[in-house]
Order: structure tokens, then C-alpha cells, then sequence
């Protein structure tokens, strides 16, 4: 008696090939997406230290309504960082009550409104990066070129008035996947 081989059904042939190729395109995509959220987060923060400097340049003081606290200001943790970002984009709110930050109402920074995945605006009008965080802004609010990062492991920067930093993927402060505007990739 002899017994025949019965061949495989032909969706099992197919089911298998697009396992395979979903097996190799899978991680590509992931790294790609993982890519295009680093660089839209430092594009983030050359942006918001080019816009504080840019400030700066035009009224003489940085962005916010506090003036001269020792050491300088983060916002982002403790402080929402509307409180910066509403003087940039000449928005009337925290930190720019009735236009008195920048009462030339000029416009330094625009940010569109956060979306999955991307960086933006939220509702409250804080700066948050592509994974939902609020951005870090330390300023130098006496005036030294100095910033120093309270409450960070962070050490102090000299020559400079402002740095921004994002907690990156894992979400989580003073890690090593933090994405800093003072580091270069």
C-alpha cells in the first residue's frame, strides 16, 4: 500500500510568505518612526533656543515674567512651560498676561497643536515632544550666561542663557535617552 504525499494547500504557501515579509518590514518601519521622533525633537529644540535667543535679542531679558531668581528657572516640571512659550508665540496666557512679556505681541515660535505621535501644543498651551511630554526649558533669568539645571543631574552651562531638553522615549527624567539642544547627535 502506498500512501501519497498530498501537497501542502496553496494559502499555507502564501500565509507563510507574508509572514516572512511582515517578519522583515516590521522592524525597519519601527526604526524609521523611532528616527522621525528624534529628529522632530531636536528640531523642536533648536527651535526653542533659537526663539528664546531671538527674544532675548529684541527686548534685552528672556522670555518669561520672572526676573533675577538665582541660578534661573526650568520650566516643564514645576513650572508649566506655557509660561515661556506664550511670551514666543505672542499668546496672551500664563507667563504673558495681557501681552506684558512681549507687548510688541511678536511672534517668535509657532507650534502647531500636538497630535498623536507628533509634537505640538496642547490645549494648556505647553510644548510637548512626539511622546507626549512636556519639553524642558531651563533660562538664565539673573543674567549670567550661566544655566543651571535645578532638580537634574544635568552640570551647569556656561556662555548661554537657554537649554531645552526632552525625557525621549522612555519617558523618564535624567535618563540616558534623554534628546538634549546642547548635544549634537
Amino acid at each position: 500500500m502506498s500512501f501519497k504525499h498530498k501537497p501542502w494547500p496553496e494559502w499555507l504557501f502564501w500565509i507563510g510568505a507574508l509572514i516572512l515579509v511582515f517578519s522583515m518590514v516590521v522592524p525597519g518601519a519601527w526604526q524609521i518612526r523611532i528616527r522621525r521622533r528624534h529628529a522632530m525633537t531636536r528640531a523642536d529644540l533648536r527651535a526653542i533656543v533659537r526663539a528664546t535667543e531671538n527674544f532675548f535679542n529684541e527686548y534685552g531679558y528672556p522670555p518669561t515674567a520672572l526676573r533675577n531668581v538665582p541660578g534661573g528657572v526650568r520650566f516643564g516640571d514645576v513650572r508649566p512651560n506655557a509660561e515661556v512659550l506664550n511670551p514666543l508665540r505672542a499668546v496672551d496666557g500664563p507667563g504673558n498676561e495681557n501681552h506684558r512679556v512681549n507687548p510688541n505681541r511678536l511672534v517668535f515660535l509657532r507650534v502647531p497643536a500636538v497630535e498623536p505621535g507628533r509634537s505640538g501644543v496642547n490645549e494648556q498651551g505647553e510644548f510637548l515632544d512626539p511622546w507626549g511630554q512636556p519639553y524642558q526649558i531651563v533660562l538664565d533669568t539673573d543674567l549670567e550666561y550661566i544655566v543651571r539645571f535645578p532638580r537634574s543631574i544635568y552640570r551647569p552651562l556656561d556662555e548661554t542663557s537657554v537649554a531645552a531638553w526632552s525625557y525621549g522615549p522612555d519617558r523618564k527624567p535624567d535618563s540616558p535617552d534623554d534628546i538634549l539642544s546642547w548635544e549634537q547627535p
